[in-house]
């Protein structure tokens, strides 16, 4: 007995011990733990499984309109507003689609005001066999070849508007079987931010306006890096780079392979991918769209922030860009840009980076105040590059090396200048 009173304390921890591991060993041949094992692994894998072709062509701004017709863009809210809306539209049933207007840009603007309205819109026309795929929808082409904008309806009304900023066009639809419910909830939605805001027709391009500035966040995000060998071995179908035929010139890797050939330039990051197929081929726009996904999965890119961004109808080309909180992401080296071409003449291109964003980061830091647009207008009017700019919107700038474990992302005006999109900054110096 003195000698347990003397050593209590290390038997307990014996016995401690003794019982963890038989604990331990009961959890590891338990088929449950097997198969709890397998889920976890499941669940992290479709974290990183390749979004749908649905997810890719998803509108990127969300625009709620009260009953007076103000307009304020919507994002960090609970509930995802586009999923849902993607979802609701894709149980209603859409008849009788009917122009409305054509060249009117007035008209066109007072549709973007439609009271008691949720507006999506996307950054660049899309085709509307694309938006059948995307909304489960049967709207024939002929009748209407693009949509960039989606005013849906949020107070049980049973009309709804599809707008091509191309010519100002207008499209009414008539609903059946359906419910508005959900985007009534959307729209009145308390969680988030709302920024007000309004449309202007300036020529021919449809800006969207802050009247009263903006004031936005920072954000911060880990970044992964490719390795060089697994994309070469994707895209030139092959499982050991050791067989392929690579060549160095200077900071420039060159693979190639049976008429295909990945240059990686290790001074920018960016992957140039060119693979000469010996068919010409002239295929329809949804083919094209639909090519091109599955172009973009064969990259290895993460796609989950991934955005249809642009379309080249001259290069028959698609660019996708990274997202943040409905915001499209810039850098200067085409960080989280990816261009893919499939030409008539039979060739496929990618332009992409090896750096894609991965995981959000807590950041230490306060909101960032913008200019209204007027002003920044204003500021381009003086400097004599108005008439240049083809387009302007809100976005997130790429900064890279800000801090240690990842990267900083600085809200900015984005320009579009001389067909590029810029920091409206830069444009100004």
């Amino acid at each position: 007995m003195q000698k347990i009173r003397t050593n209590w304390l290390s038997i307990l921890l014996a016995i401690a011990v003794i019982i963890s591991l038989v604990l331990s060993g009961l959890i590891w041949a338990s088929p449950y733990a097997n198969n709890r094992m397998r889920t976890d692994a499941n669940n992290l894998n479709k974290r990183f499984t390749a979004q749908s072709i649905g997810d890719i062509y998803l509108p990127t701004e969300v625009v709620r309109v009260n009953g007076s017709g103000d307009q304020y863009r919507m994002y960090g809210q609970h509930e995802n507003a586009v999923l849902t809306a993607q979802k609701t539209l894709s149980k209603w049933h859409l008849l009788h689609l009917t122009r409305v207007s054509h060249g009117d840009s007035r008209e066109y603007l007072d549709t973007l005001r439609t009271p008691h309205s949720l507006v999506l819109s996307y950054a660049a026309p899309i085709p509307t066999s694309i938006f059948n795929q995307t909304f489960s929808q049967n709207l024939s082409p002929n009748r209407l070849s693009q949509i960039q904008r989606i005013v849906l309806p949020s107070n049980n009304q049973h009309v709804m508007y599809l707008l091509d900023d191309h010519n100002f066009q207008v499209y009414r639809l008539n609903l059946t079987k359906s419910s508005t419910a959900a985007i009534h909830k959307l729209a009145s939605q308390k969680s988030g931010h709302q920024i007000p805001m309004d449309r202007q027709a300036i020529g021919e391009s449809l800006f969207a306006v802050y009247p009263h500035g903006v004031r936005l966040p920072g954000y911060a995000y880990q970044v992964v890096s490719q390795d060089i060998d697994n994309v070469a071995g994707n895209l030139l179908n092959s499982n050991q780079t050791s067989n392929l035929n690579a060549r160095r010139e200077g900071q420039t890797i060159s693979y190639s392979n049976n008429g295909r050939r990945l240059s990686y330039n290790e001074a920018t990051g960016l992957f140039d991918y060119v693979n000469y197929t010996g068919k010409d081929s002239n295929p329809s726009t949804q083919q094209l769209y639909n090519t091109i996904y599955q172009r973009l999965k064969r990259t290895g890119i993460g796609l989950d922030v991934l955005h249809f961004d642009a379309y080249s109808r001259k290069h028959q080309q698609i660019t996708f860009r990274s997202y943040v909180e409905t915001f499209p992401i810039y850098s200067e080296n085409d960080y989280g840009l990816v261009k893919i071409a499939e030409t008539n003449q039979g060739i496929e291109n990618y332009r992409f980076s090896r750096y894609s964003l991965q995981t959000p980061l807590p950041v230490k830091r306060e909101s960032i105040r913008l200019p209204s647009t007027a002003a920044v207008l204003n500021q381009l009017k003086a400097a004599g590059k108005e008439k240049q700019v083809t387009g302007l919107r809100l976005g997130y700038l790429w900064q890279t090396g800000a801090t240690n474990h990842g990267i900083v992302l600085e809200p900015t005006y984005l320009i579009k200048y001389h067909g590029d999109w810029i920091d409206y900054r830069a444009v100004l110096k």
